[in-house]
């Protein structure tokens, strides 16, 4: 969004250990996005930090699955106690793909899938979230957007998810056939495309024998509850009243930020009580990122006003204005 209020990555969130800051910031985000008229924000809660050299690691909550679960489900319950729908990713193991590739094979057997991969699941689930993005790996040789065992045995008949099964971005089109890939994500569990091809050739797969009416009913049915229990079929459309303005102007969101932001950090040593640093100090800071904003956002970041942000080196020289830089 816009001019929306950034916090920590995921992995920060975890750096914290607080489960009462995760749930407060939940609620910030999602009283923003109800201001902006976001029905439905996406949220990455489910990924496990199993490799560090895994591409998407600061979308991950921790490699515990006892943290990450807690924050996962104190997470959900802010949306949804704030009357916000949710959308949580990537179903499933995305985190254990060998070598770190997103979206590659993952070598995991039943034990681990239960143990590492779906508690942060169950928490979700049990905590009312109403839509599951799917991943793109495959699990024991199947991609995750066709596997009927992850999506239809275990989220829907052994966890009890009864929301909507949604497609990761171009997720269906897997395969050189996209007419069979489209009913085949149908058909194992998959109601809803996202950007992809294959989704808009079901009415081919109908006709060719590949999926059948029933099943398109039934992912058709759950897309609508979720428009009706989110009411915008009965109110599409919000009011521009300068909510969205007034809410990031209030400073409670921002406020919650910092908070997160400061508990983030970990202190791993402190060899002869150097921190905390003592004026007057003289400071060398190194580092291409040190002095510059958007790589230290995160992903998913919108535009921001750079302007109104200090790099790292801008706030260290406001401590120590001697403090030089190299990018090193």
């Amino acid at each position: 969004m816009l001019d929306s209020v950034i916090y920590p990555t995921n992995i920060g969130i975890g750096a914290a250990f607080d489960s009462e800051l995760a749930y407060k910031m939940a609620v910030c985000i999602a009283e923003e996005c109800k201001s902006f008229g976001i029905h439905v924000p996406n949220s990455s809660l489910f990924d496990m930090a199993c490799d560090p050299r895994f591409g998407r690691s600061e979308e991950c909550l921790s490699e515990d699955p006892y943290l990450a679960s807690s924050l996962c489900g104190e997470i959900v319950k802010g949306y949804k106690d704030t009357g916000t729908m949710l959308c949580c990713k990537h179903y499933c193991a995305q985190g254990a793909a060998l070598g770190g590739h997103c979206g590659g094979v993952t070598n995991i057997g039943e034990r681990e899938l239960h143990e590492i991969h779906l508690p942060s699941v169950n928490k979700a689930v049990k905590n009312g979230v109403d839509f599951i993005m799917t991943s793109y790996n495959d699990v024991d040789g199947v991609r995750c957007h066709s596997n009927k065992h992850i999506l239809r045995d275990i989220l829907q008949n052994e966890i009890g998810f009864g929301g909507v099964i949604r497609a990761d971005r171009t997720g269906n089109d897997f395969c050189e056939d996209l007419i069979l890939a489209g009913a085949q994500a149908l058909n194992a569990g998959v109601m809803l495309g996202l950007g992809d091809k294959a989704f808009t050739l079901l009415e081919l797969a109908l006709e060719k024998g590949y999926t059948n009416q029933s099943t398109i009913d039934d992912a058709v049915y759950h897309i609508l509850l979720k428009k009706f229990e989110s009411g915008i079929m009965d109110d599409p459309y919000i009011e521009e009243k300068g909510q969205s303005e007034t809410y990031v102007k209030s400073g409670v969101s921002q406020k919650t930020s910092y908070r997160a932001a400061a508990e983030s950090f970990v202190l791993l040593k402190n060899d002869g009580g150097i921190l905390p640093l003592k004026q007057p100090v003289k400071l060398a800071v190194l580092g291409e990122h040190a002095n510059s904003i958007y790589p230290i956002l995160g992903d998913y970041t919108p535009p921001q006003n750079t302007k109104a942000m200090p790099t790292i080196f801008d706030a260290i020289r406001k401590f120590s204005p001697d403090a030089e830089y190299t990018k090193g």
